[in-house]
């Protein structure tokens, strides 16, 4: 008998995790490289889930979050959260 709910499995998860093989990098990151790898199958939202499901599962950490400057639609600085494989 199956489980309830999503599987655990996912093979946007496991791409991610090749991704972050190269060492840590921020969600932004992480999505491009993800786009030059496999094609533009997924969406920025999907890589942030998977990166937040892979935390619970304790696949990967929060390595830093830096606060960093530069000229953006919506301000002089962005919050960027760098995750690496544990």
């Amino acid at each position: 008998m199956a489980g309830k709910g999503r599987p655990t499995n996912s093979e946007v998860r496991d791409k991610i995790l090749l991704i972050l093989k190269e060492g840590p990098k921020h969600g932004y990151s992480i999505y491009k490289r993800y786009r030059e790898l496999f094609g533009q199958d997924t969406t920025m939202r999907n890589i942030y889930y998977h990166l937040k499901k892979a935390i619970v599962l304790n696949l990967i950490e929060i390595k830093e979050v830096k606060n960093e400057p530069g000229e953006f639609s919506w301000g002089l600085s962005c919050e960027r959260v760098y995750y690496r494989l544990k």
